[in-house]
């Protein structure tokens, strides 16, 4: 079972380009259509579960099917099998950048990949103010994020305005009305073995949030205590990784190098979360794949636990209307948070004339208006990079 597991998200980790919805969407093909391995009523609660909770949700819907179908050993084989293609990816992108780095041709790519960020940026933040910012007071709440960070970005003061407006949305709970019950989902496989460790989960959850928070050393655990804290708090999507690690990692790399990293991520098959992959790599120079999987079990790690501790309770925690108006003012930050990334290191690294804004917003436009594939865009960015390396 657990290698059959494997193999169908192997298959998967190698075609899913497109980002998390392309991904739930070719999920729910293959284990709803074509395998029947979930019926749709099931598949749509796990996924509603899955955007609910920080975490990536393409990667932690993929996990819970696992669970769903072979316990604890078939989450982690669908995690593994998604995961493997774009970890390995990133990880030689990782060596490859230290070979070529001084190299003209390379130093034109990394400016065109960072214009390619900014448009996906752009895009996420669009999105993301559309889906969370429809109430006028998750719009002022995420102005005030953006500002805050604009003026004073740090680590700590993103935990501290994702905190404080999980708190202001619990307080205007009130205007929220209660769901009513949804039906019981099946329960996993193996249930046994599921059950004995889900009622550890929240709690170790909580343990290595509050062990990465007191981290300031250096080293592995260094690396495991920064992936670990932005995987466990990335509400919205995986574009909010963005800058909960490039806090982390600012005085360590160069906004190039990281920005490098994101805009590769965009075009790897499998989840965006391995951008996580790269960065243990090029922090962990001397032994880049142990650092790239550190970094990788980190920033992936609270979810999976957080599907494992939350998915037994999962009917009664959605009919608190409480939890939900806290999660919405939590999202709504989030959209503040990404917009003060799309402005530093985004747009003051990339942007060097009115040229170089006036291509991503171009590029944008053209991308929304006529539902250009992914693979068109970063062709077409690549292909001004080649244009612009020949005129030298």
């Amino acid at each position: 079972m657990m290698l059959s597991i494997f193999i169908c998200f192997l298959r998967l980790g190698c075609l899913s380009f497109g980002g998390p919805m392309a991904h739930i969407a070719l999920f729910r093909d293959e284990f709803v259509v074509k395998r029947a391995w979930l019926n749709a009523e099931t598949f749509q609660h796990l996924l509603a579960m899955c955007q609910l909770l920080p975490g990536p949700a393409s990667s932690q819907l993929g996990f819970a099917i696992g669970l769903q179908r072979g316990g604890l050993s078939g989450a982690i084989a669908a995690f593994l099998g998604f995961t493997l293609p774009s970890f390995i990816l990133m990880i030689v992108l990782a060596q490859a950048q230290a070979l070529v780095s001084d190299q003209p041709l390379f130093l034109i790519l990394g400016h065109w990949l960072k214009l390619f960020a900014v448009c996906i940026v752009l895009d996420a933040v669009v999105s993301l103010f559309r889906q969370f910012c429809r109430e006028p007071q998750h719009r002022l709440i995420a102005l005030f994020t953006a500002l805050l960070l604009v003026f004073m970005p740090s680590n700590a003061l993103q935990l501290v305005l994702l905190a404080l407006a999980g708190v202001v949305g619990y307080g205007w709970s009130a205007v929220h009305a209660a769901a009513p019950p949804p039906e019981p989902l099946p329960s996993p496989a193996s249930t046994d073995g599921t059950v004995r460790i889900h009622r550890w989960s929240l709690i170790l959850f909580l343990l290595l949030f509050a062990g990465s928070l007191l981290d300031s050393g250096t080293g592995y655990l260094s690396l495991f205590a920064l992936h670990y804290q932005a995987g466990s708090l990335v509400f919205g999507g995986g574009h909010v990784v963005l800058p909960l690690l490039q806090q982390g990692v600012a005085d360590r790399l160069t906004p190039d190098q990281f920005l490098n990293g994101y805009a590769a991520a965009q075009i790897m098959p499998g989840p965006m979360f391995t951008l996580a992959s790269y960065l243990g790599a090029m922090l962990v120079p001397s032994a880049p794949w142990a650092g790239g999987a550190v970094a990788t079990l980190a920033i992936f790690l609270p979810g999976f636990l957080l599907v494992l501790a939350i998915l037994p309770v999962w009917q009664q925690l959605q009919t608190q209307p409480r939890l939900r108006a806290a999660i919405s003012a939590i999202n709504a930050s989030v959209v503040g948070l990404l917009v003060a990334t799309l402005y530093h290191p985004l747009l003051t690294s990339a942007i060097t004339q009115v040229t170089d804004l006036l291509w991503p917003l171009l590029a944008w436009l053209a991308w929304r208006r006529y539902r250009l594939p992914i693979w068109v865009l970063v062709s077409l960015f690549l292909a001004a990079a080649l244009i612009d390396n020949a005129r030298l």
